[in-house]
């Protein structure tokens, strides 16, 4: 997979995973690592946005080690609390970013994009804990690299019902790429420009 990496500064996990996701999966789809998007509410930061053959998919790269859980809709690792549910707030995003996608990219690809979002556990941290509606959407890295494979991509990312042809090009058509490296080009924002209240990111002893 192609990944096209912003001017944002990569932590080392974040390196050493995309390397993996970049070796591991499909020649044909395309990431963009470490962008800001503004909306009318303000900038997400994205760890990677992924454009695959049927859908877009926002990763969230978290590098926890220990037990992960969930109490009132807060995530804690071995009883530190990590903010609200990544899951949540991800899920949120995407629904900002499906929108901004329905605005600025149905003209040119005919459709908007189906958006969903996923949490990629780097660490030790695994997604057992989780309640069942949460942990359809949070992966170790090992089982996340599985959805190369056509039955897991399947299983893991579930059913995409829109139908693609000749006049609805798949999102990784080499046309529509280009589709999307324009708006990311053109909504990205600088980092000193993201929201500074960012929850603690990794426990890594």
């Amino acid at each position: 997979m192609k990944i096209i990496v912003s001017g944002a500064e990569q932590r080392a996990f974040e390196q050493q995973t995309c390397e993996k996701l970049q070796v591991a999966l499909s020649d044909s789809w395309q990431a963009y690592h470490g962008v800001t998007v503004q909306d009318a509410k303000g900038p997400m930061e994205f760890d990677l946005v992924m454009v695959t053959h049927d859908r877009v998919v926002i990763l969230e790269l978290k590098h926890w080690n220990g037990q992960l859980t969930s109490y009132d809709g807060a995530w804690f690792v071995n009883g530190a609390a990590r903010g609200k549910s990544v899951v949540a707030t991800k899920r949120d995003q995407a629904v900002r970013l499906a929108a901004l996608f329905k605005t600025e990219l149905q003209p040119a690809l005919g459709y908007h994009p189906f958006v969903e979002a996923h949490v990629v556990l780097c660490g030790t941290s695994s997604a057992e804990h989780l309640p069942a509606s949460e942990q359809r959407f949070a992966h170790t890295l090992d089982d996340f690299l599985k959805i190369r494979h056509v039955e897991s991509y399947e299983a893991i990312m579930g059913e995409q019902p829109r139908p693609f042809d000749s006049e609805r090009l798949r999102p990784n058509h080499p046309v529509n790429l280009k589709h999307f490296d324009s708006f990311f080009a053109s909504f990205q924002v600088s980092q000193e420009r993201a929201l500074s209240n960012e929850e603690p990111e990794a426990v890594s002893q």
